[in-house]
């Protein structure tokens, strides 16, 4: 059972998701970007397997708006 960090991310303008060492993207918004990890989380869960969705927050560090149950 693996354990995926998606992590929310703006750079140069525009939003990525890191997951393993690796990015997707870009994400013209950041609503378009986290419900594209939520859903690869969702999957994930589907799988067995336990993922989160964070995004870096200035103001608030890394709030996490996504947690499988699995």
């Amino acid at each position: 059972m693996s354990d995926d960090q998606y992590m929310v991310v703006k750079r140069s303008g525009k939003w990525w998701i890191l997951i393993d060492g690796g990015r997707q993207g870009p994400f013209e918004t950041h609503d378009a970007a986290i419900a594209w990890a939520v859903e690869q989380a969702k999957i994930e869960e589907r799988r067995g397997a336990s993922a989160q969705v964070s995004w870096d927050d200035p103001e608030d560090g890394f709030p996490t708006v996504y947690k499988s149950r699995a």
